[in-house]
């Protein structure tokens, strides 16, 4: 059997857009079917008819749709970054008929982001962020001098990275419709991920690991390990809840390593779907 093929869909994260997968899409092999998918809350078109916040699940069950409809309800690899990585994980949970396998970079696997916070204090401190971004002035904030803040704040998670599409005035334009910056800001206010003052933190408050958190599917994870958001107790083990897992470390790379790396980003991604036809070929 011959998957080289294979149907691929790019999540991105936040603040960016779909053009953050650019490069690697443009190296990857012509053979691939790459599609570029836009969260749901970064949709103005979108926003006018939605009836319920963007959490993470209620983006995983919208993609989900635009996956199945795009390829013909067949799987598909699913590759996210930051919070595209998180909502690719609630996919591979909920719709695992969907879901080849799924490569994540600089992302995390829900439970033990969670895991994470209530455990390691720096961890938690990287994280402040958060409340930030839910709290009610936050819009104000970023907006505040043609979106300054929220400009900055791309900046810092591109590692300063200029990626053509995501110029200033494009980012500007976009944020500045009716609707998506509270959008984009629903992932963090509507899901479920719980900031631990100091007194919670503690190995109790650890949740379990269950079957409905595993990863079934060939995963790939692609870490930088200079990530000021996201430390490396935030994957400790992921290898548990994986039954086949690809980590792959990157020690002079950050939460931009998509932009920062892109050759390596698709070498890896290429040699994980070059491995997916190999173990379609033994099972026959």
């Amino acid at each position: 059997m011959n998957i080289s093929d294979e149907t691929v869909f790019f999540l991105h994260g936040f603040p960016q857009t779909t053009a953050m997968w650019n490069q690697v899409i443009d190296l990857l092999p012509d053979a691939h079917t790459c599609h570029k998918l836009a969260l749901p809350c970064y949709q103005p078109h979108a926003l006018q008819n939605r009836h319920e916040n963007y959490s993470a699940k209620a983006m995983a069950d919208e993609l989900a749709g635009k996956v199945k409809q795009m390829n013909g309800g067949r799987p598909a690899t699913v590759v996210g970054h930051d919070i595209g990585a998180y909502i690719a994980y609630i996919l591979a949970f909920d719709h695992p008929d969907l879901v080849r396998a799924l490569v994540v970079i600089n992302g995390v696997h829900p439970q033990l982001y969670q895991s994470a916070l209530m455990t390691d204090p720096k961890q938690a401190e990287a994280s402040k962020y958060v409340a930030f971004l839910r709290s009610q002035h936050a819009e104000a904030d970023l907006s505040r001098n043609r979106f300054k803040l929220l400009l900055q704040t791309h900046k810092a998670v591109t590692e300063g990275i200029k990626l053509p599409g995501e110029e200033a005035e494009v980012l500007i334009d976009l944020w500045s419709q009716p609707g998506v910056l509270s959008a984009m800001l629903d992932f963090y206010r509507s899901t479920n991920i719980h900031l631990p003052s100091l007194g919670e933190m503690s190995e109790d408050q650890v949740p379990s690991s269950t079957d409905t958190c595993r990863i079934a599917q060939p995963h790939l994870l692609i870490w930088g390990e200079n990530d000021p958001y996201l430390l490396a107790s935030s994957i400790r083990g992921i290898e548990t809840l994986c039954d086949d897992l690809t980590i792959v470390k990157v020690s002079d790379a950050g939460h931009g390593i998509v932009g920062s790396h892109p050759k390596l980003i698709t070498s890896e991604i290429s040699k994980f779907l070059d491995g997916l036809e190999y173990k379609v070929d033994q099972k026959i």
